[in-house]
């Protein structure tokens, strides 16, 4: 199974760090600094990450969620804000970690859905609301349970019964839950997201069973005077983050400057373990773009050359290599399910 495989029903995401959220910083919280453990258990494997995030309220945005790996490890800067209402307006946006960035958003959406009154024990019921993840443009049949769980409630939402979405690809959702664990404050501490699916291209069949499951594991407050400079420092670090996402070479430049003023503003700033990264992978990508020759050019030069061979998984699990269909006509043809 690929590893796009297990976020076919899940929203397109940000970067590695986008759209992450605990319920709190909802709810006038003030600043902290929270730690997540992130675990995806599909096709028997099982792999985790942890992620840190600063989260500022504001007034504009009202809430802002910074995140700052430690050097070395993944895009270095990215955020999202969310208003009043709780609606995430990404402010930073990287395709290249869209499973983080779609474990998040699910995290988001279910605080979403989980109304207030859903999250005092013994509420349970049925009732139709829009699943924006799922992506079947109408509202959805769910219920909703909430059980005493320690000091805290254990609320389960669930498909009311198996959802079909046809198109190029036709997807079966045989079975679909969501688990979250609430500490006395009525806020998610820990979510699981479990599903079955399968997916159907003409003849071949594949069949999905995955789980997702973040826990906060670690949050501590910092003064506010921390968070107000912190966002300063985002407000002039991002643009670098910015240019390297759009892949402009102008941008780019621009970005290696900018750092520059960062450092002379923010010599020990909170986001400068960053900063040594950020410049790497601009200097980078600046060479990368210089030397770059035009596709149409590079490809009358391929025009009547030999295919370099190639070996890939089907969707049965089956290898297929590219030279075993040497002297036969071969249609490429690249697709996918979003």
């Amino acid at each position: 199974m690929s590893k796009s495989a297990f976020h076919a029903l899940l929203p397109v995401g940000l970067a590695f760090f986008a759209l992450i959220s605990a319920p709190g910083d909802l709810r006038g919280a003030g600043a902290e600094i929270q730690t997540f453990r992130v675990t995806w258990i599909e096709g028997g494997q099982t792999t985790t990450s942890e992620v840190r995030a600063y989260s500022l309220p504001g007034e504009d945005p009202d809430h802002r969620l910074i995140f700052c790996p430690e050097p070395g490890d993944g895009f270095p800067i990215a955020a999202i804000a969310r208003d009043a209402r709780g609606t995430p307006r990404p402010e930073l946006a990287h395709p290249r970690e869209r499973r983080l960035a779609d474990a998040f958003l699910t995290w988001f959406e279910v605080d979403q859905l989980i109304e207030a009154k859903w999250r005092k024990a013994g509420a349970e019921g049925a009732v139709t609301v829009p699943v924006p993840s799922l992506r079947m443009r109408r509202p959805l049949p769910i219920t909703h349970r909430a059980e005493e769980r320690g000091t805290g409630v254990r609320v389960t939402l669930g498909i009311a019964a198996p959802i079909v979405q046809d198109g190029n690809m036709k997807v079966e959702l045989k079975e679909m839950s969501w688990v979250a664990d609430l500490d006395e404050d009525a806020e998610i501490t820990r979510l699981d997201l479990s599903h079955s699916l399968v997916r159907t291209f003409g003849t071949l069949e594949q069949q999905v069973d995955a789980t997702l499951r973040i826990e906060l594991t670690d949050r501590e407050k910092f003064p506010a005077r921390d968070a107000k400079a912190l966002g300063k420092e985002f407000e002039l670090l991002a643009p670098a983050a910015r240019a390297l996402i759009g892949n402009n070479p102008e941008e780019i430049e621009k970005a290696r400057k900018g750092i520059g003023t960062y450092r002379e503003k923010y010599p020990e700033g909170r986001l400068s373990g960053v900063v040594v990264q950020l410049e790497s992978s601009l200097i980078s990508y600046a060479e990368r773009v210089a030397g770059v020759v035009d596709p149409d050019e590079a490809a009358e030069k391929l025009i009547g050359s030999e295919a370099p061979d190639f070996t890939l998984k089907d969707l049965d699990g089956e290898e297929v290599s590219l030279s075993s269909y040497r002297g036969k006509t071969v249609i490429l043809s690249f697709w996918g399910y979003t």
